[in-house]
């Protein structure tokens, strides 16, 4: 047997375990994914019927000696706009 790749399987077991646990909070769904070789997890992102494509942007803010995030703003300043 001839192998392509060797990984950590560790790691590998904690990534796809991160990304199944991800696709379960976009779709609010509690049962196991089912990871098929050809398409991976591609049908339980497919059902993934909320939210944009687009990742949100975040704005930081300076108030005071504290930074503040605000989630889904514009990275431009209003003055510049």
């Amino acid at each position: 047997m001839a192998y392509d790749k060797v990984i950590d399987s560790i790691k590998f077991d904690a990534a796809m375990t991160y990304t199944a646990n991800r696709i379960r909070n976009k779709t609010g769904d509690t049962n196991q994914i089912v990871w098929d070789s050809a398409k991976g997890f591609g049908d339980a992102v497919d059902a993934i019927t909320t939210g944009s494509s687009a990742p949100e942007s975040t704005t930081v803010r300076k108030t005071g000696r504290r930074l503040t995030r605000r989630a889904k703003k514009s990275l431009i300043p209003k003055h510049w706009k």
